[in-house]
């Protein structure tokens, strides 16, 4: 096989797994709208799987509120969603190093209070 060739057969390569990155997306989509439905009629909010770590527990609580999270509001979700990060002294401190060593949070003033979100880039 040619140079040719293989470049065909990795663009096609691309061009396929693209479309399936696509697929899996909207799929993944659907099924939130639809988890999200069923807990609204609930009267829950969307909680992470019971076996899921602080940084992704972060993660998923700030995909849901795109407008971002003050400290507290994070510490409550995972409160409520009984995410362990440390004791009741070093809990806030362990949830400002966490938001801080994740690239893909940002923090935006607003009203000289700080609010965490997913970067734009990530959200998507």
């Amino acid at each position: 096989m040619g140079r040719a060739e293989q470049l065909a057969e990795a663009r096609n390569k691309v061009i396929e797994l693209d479309r399936e990155r696509v697929r899996i997306e909207g799929e993944i989509k659907a099924w939130k709208m639809i988890r999200d439905g069923l807990q609204a009629l609930e009267g829950k909010s969307p909680s992470p799987p019971a076996s899921i770590g602080p940084t992704e527990a972060i993660r998923l609580i700030l995909s849901a509120h795109t407008e971002g999270l003050t400290t507290r509001q994070i510490r409550d979700h995972l409160v409520e969603y009984g995410v362990s990060i440390g004791d009741g002294k070093n809990y806030m401190s362990n949830l400002h190093t966490l938001l801080k060593r994740q690239n893909d949070v940002e923090m935006e003033g607003r009203g000289g209070v700080k609010y965490y979100r997913l970067r734009r880039d990530a959200a998507q």
